[in-house]
């Protein structure tokens, strides 16, 4: 990214709309209250509107970007390849060990492990059952937005309570909307992190109302989903010690998380071919040191999380202390996606950070500026938010979808067609038959491709493949990563190895076949 883009996208219009959002805000009314014709407008259906415009917004360039043949290997088409896979077994507890555990040639992490294993997911078991009515990708794109999209229920209701107005809860749900890291959670291809999303923000509105062992309930279904939202259902048990006084019963569910995060790591995802001690670990802490807090990239995203909301929920540090866990893992890993905005890894600190902003905003007014209510405030977060979404969102408010150079795959061309019908014929060359092994560049997926056993990020098992499929005019993906000279080695030695036969070559589409071997 160039120096002046990164100047742009986290210090000018940020800064630009952090001093109008003040401004908003100070010359918000005497009372600082809502206009009455906004206040006229039924809450509830404010909210019901906001859900099905973010359902159909994110929903619509989700299908786009997968029906356009713009979607990934990593993560859409391995996920979709294990739901199949799933789907597949008709005992009740093959289907539970599947979701967690993957066969000799299945590669949902990009690899292929000898019943080595990713992620601890038995929820997957659910799009399993809706894959045998229809499987299809565009179900796993419809769970991702709408669990990201009801999120705006029990934040509503939360606001509605901690706040007594419920317009102004509608402004919160606003600011749901435009927060950053909700957009790219409900845009990225599937990451199965977003379920925390609703289940976190549940699990703070059941606390308040008093039931601690439904809240447990719905913040500890996420462990199911990923092995580390379960430390996350760990600290939300802290939370309930430290914010509602539940300190047995708190520090009770901290030490059971302990006590499963280590068996889930350390024993049901150590596989033989997994290092001692879990592969897991090494995954998301390859290098550790406190230099690592201090890198820039970890600073930006820090910006990129507080920023939108001014700060404010810093302010309120018990609320956070759910978030504790994927921070951790952000600001100490040495993988620059885990400390990333755009990836999934910000899921399970959304929910705490709208809470603790909750906190702060329905502190006593002696507790803050005299002028500033609650409206107010919220008025000026949603200027100050409108200019952190046009620098750095996702979405076609902001500079990425309408700029090549600032947005990379988040540009608008991602969910436009692109040589549709020459890559709908190349994929109608490789059998459906599911024993056939296929390795696809890793932004050429379809359900096609993906339902089978044997399917890989090129160049990943091409010993093993059957059929290889390539787009020289996109990205040259080497696995996940771009590396040009490595890929046209890579395509090179295929077209020389006499093994390979070109099939079929138009615009730039490859399709090899295997002849021998």
């Amino acid at each position: 990214m160039p120096l002046g883009i990164g100047v742009w996208r986290y210090l000018v219009l940020p800064g630009v709309g952090l001093v109008l959002g003040f401004l908003v805000a100070r010359r918000g009314g005497r009372e600082g209250r809502l206009p009455v014709r906004v206040r006229a407008y039924p809450p509830g259906r404010c909210v019901a509107a906001l859900f099905i415009l973010g359902a159909f917004a994110f929903g619509g360039l989700t299908l786009a970007r997968y029906l356009t043949w713009h979607s990934f290997v990593h993560d859409l088409g391995s996920y979709d390849q294990k739901v199949w896979m799933v789907s597949l077994q008709t005992d009740w507890w093959e289907m539970l060990r599947q979701t967690w555990r993957g066969g000799i040639e299945v590669s949902p992490c990009g690899r292929v492990r000898e019943w080595g294993v990713c992620h601890f997911q038995p929820l997957h078991v659910i799009p399993a059952l809706l894959y045998r009515l229809w499987a299809s990708p565009t179900i796993l794109l419809g769970i991702e937005v709408l669990t990201v999209m009801s999120g705006l229920i029990p934040l509503y209701r939360l606001a509605s309570r901690r706040l007594g107005d419920p317009q102004l809860a509608v402004g919160v749900c606003v600011l749901y909307l435009l927060f950053p890291a909700v957009q790219f959670n409900a845009l990225l291809d599937f990451r199965p992190d977003f379920v925390v999303i609703p289940l976190l923000l549940w699990g703070f509105l059941l606390a308040d109302q008093g039931r601690f062992v439904p809240a447990l309930m719905a913040v500890g279904a996420a462990g199911l989903m990923k092995e580390t939202l379960i430390l996350t259902w760990g600290m939300f048990g802290l939370y309930l010690w430290l914010r509602h006084g539940r300190r047995r019963l708190g520090v009770a569910v901290f030490a059971v998380s302990l006590i499963a995060f280590y068996l889930v790591t350390f024993w049901l995802l150590s596989g033989p071919s997994a290092s001692e001690g879990g592969f897991l670990l090494d995954k998301y802490f390859r290098a550790i040191g406190p230099s690592l807090l201090l890198r820039r990239d970890k600073l930006l995203y820090l910006a990129a999380l507080f920023g939108p909301l001014a700060g404010l929920p810093l302010l309120s540090p018990v609320s956070l202390l759910p978030a504790l866990p994927t921070l951790g893992i952000s600001l100490l890993s040495s993988d620059v996606s885990h400390a990333s905005i755009q990836s999934q890894y910000s899921s399970s600190a959304i929910a705490p950070i709208f809470v603790a902003l909750l906190d702060v905003m329905a502190r006593p007014s002696r507790g803050r500026i005299s002028w500033l209510t609650p409206t107010r405030l919220v008025r000026g977060l949603v200027v100050l938010s409108l200019f952190v979404t046009v620098a750095i969102g996702p979405t076609p408010l902001s500079m990425n979808f309408w700029s090549r150079a600032w947005g990379g795959h988040w540009h608008y061309t991602q969910y436009l067609p692109d040589r549709q019908d020459v890559l709908n014929r190349a994929e109608r060359l490789i059998p459906t038959d599911p024993t056939v092994a296929v390795v696809a560049q890793n932004d050429i997926n379809s359900a096609r491709l993906a339902h089978r056993f044997g399917y890989f990020a090129f160049p990943n098992e091409l010993s093993r493949a059957d059929y290889v499929l390539l787009d020289l005019r996109r990205l040259p993906f080497v696995y996940w990563t771009p590396e040009p000279q490595r890929y046209a080695g890579l395509v090179e030695n295929l077209r020389a190895n006499p093994d390979w036969s070109v099939i079929f070559e138009e615009e730039g589409v490859l399709v090899f076949r295997r002849v021998r071997g």
